[in-house]
């Protein structure tokens, strides 16, 4: 995917920007008027309150580069989730027509074709769940790995360090994540003291993010791991509760289907289940709604939606669908 046609030394197209700035990774995309990908990149986070306002600006330098753009093109859009430095530094290289910011809701619920009042779940570095009823959004949770954000990555892994510490002192049932950790963290002749230790010597832009980066591993342990298996279900029950109660708190209207979306639910059934098992008991007419596309997508999906609007078209039509399928299979949610 790189059809620069400046690079071909063809007639520049006005392109747009799709970005989607995660706990701990950063994706854009630039497409061109008809909604097909000309360039796509990824770094790490643009989040300032967990990495050093040099590194994102760096980051969001690599991101015009890596896109292709050059000192004063035009772009008629650049919409997702991103930090005000993301849009000020693409104003002042080039110039920007419209610059349209999203809350995760909105990308992540339109990455399931849902457009209408809906409840939603992200789950990745961090953990945040909302309500979106005519026109007004709600939220709870999001409070950062510092407070809380009970069932996200970041506290999966720190249960599992927990449980770790505990099998090694003797304290607690043995757990595989014992090992995991050792080697995940450690080298030969470490032992799983020495592994952990190691963490806070690593020179790493989030440290926040370096110990998420764990849940992966906790997830593969889980298939037949006890205690793994239990902290998959705990951050998945804290997360149904969570929502169960925002719905409640907001009065929201039975029947609202409920998006997921973030990277802790993919491939990972246990943490899903129990969820579910949470959302069926409290709220029996709603249905989860699995997303077809990535939220970088849904930023896509969001601006192809708005297109339609000002032609009388509610959401997406079978073109955009056919576009979609066709253009954008490597940014399906890999979510079995």
């Amino acid at each position: 995917m790189n059809d620069d046609p400046q690079a071909n030394g063809k007639k520049p197209r006005i392109t747009s920007v799709a970005v989607d700035n995660g706990g701990t990774k950063a994706a854009a995309l630039r497409y061109d008027g008809d909604f097909i990908p000309v360039a796509f990149v990824k770094t790490g986070t643009l989040r300032g309150n967990t990495t050093p306002a040099e590194t994102v600006s760096k980051r969001v330098d690599g991101i015009i580069s890596g896109l292709g753009f050059r000192q004063g093109d035009e772009i008629d859009t650049v919409s997702g989730t991103f930090p005000p430095v993301f849009a000020e530094k693409f104003s002042s290289v080039m110039h920007v027509r419209r610059s349209r910011y999203y809350l995760e809701v909105y990308p992540g619920l339109a990455a399931a074709e849902l457009f209408g009042d809906a409840l939603f779940a992200i789950c990745g570095t961090g953990v945040s769940v909302f309500s979106f009823v005519d026109g007004k959004t709600t939220i709870f949770g999001g409070f950062g790995s510092l407070i809380s954000d009970e069932g996200s990555g970041y506290w999966i892994a720190r249960q599992a360090f927990n449980a770790a510490i505990h099998d090694y002192e003797g304290r607690g049932p043995h757990t595989v994540l014992t090992s995991v950790i050792a080697e995940k963290y450690g080298s030969i002749g470490d032992n799983f003291r020495d592994a952990v230790f190691s963490i806070y010597k690593r020179q790493v832009p989030s440290l926040v993010s370096e110990i998420a980066s764990l849940t992966p591993l906790v997830v593969g342990a889980a298939k037949a791991d006890k205690v793994a298996e239990s902290i998959l279900r705990d951050a998945g029950r804290l997360i149904g509760e969570q929502l169960t109660a925002l719905a409640r708190k907001a009065e929201v209207p039975e029947g609202l289907p409920v998006g997921i979306s973030g990277s802790v639910w993919k491939r990972n059934p246990v943490m899903f289940e129990a969820f579910k098992a949470v959302v069926n008991d409290s709220l029996p007419s709603s249905e989860i709604v699995v997303p077809a596309y990535e939220p970088l997508v849904g930023t896509v999906m969001l601006e192809m939606a708005e297109k339609n609007k000002a032609n009388g078209i509610t959401g997406l039509t079978d073109e955009n669908r056919r576009i979609l399928k066709e253009y954008y299979k490597e940014f399906t949610f890999d979510f079995q």
